[in-house]
């Protein structure tokens, strides 16, 4: 896998929009719980060379 530190948090309350942010900012949508120590994930997009790819950041 890849990872990337060039990425956005998804936030919504109408409208949706992208924040940059070292942490998950208010209103980040909380994707889910990972038992391998990872812990709370967000729903995230990254910019990359193969387009705008979703997935998920701490």
């Amino acid at each position: 896998y890849r990872t990337s530190q060039e990425f956005a948090y998804v936030t919504s309350i109408r409208p949706t929009k992208l924040v940059k942010s070292d942490s998950p900012p208010p209103l980040a949508i909380l994707s889910g719980y990972q038992t391998d120590g990872s812990g709370y994930l967000y729903a995230a997009v990254a910019d990359t060379d193969w387009g705008t790819i979703h997935g998920k950041a701490k």
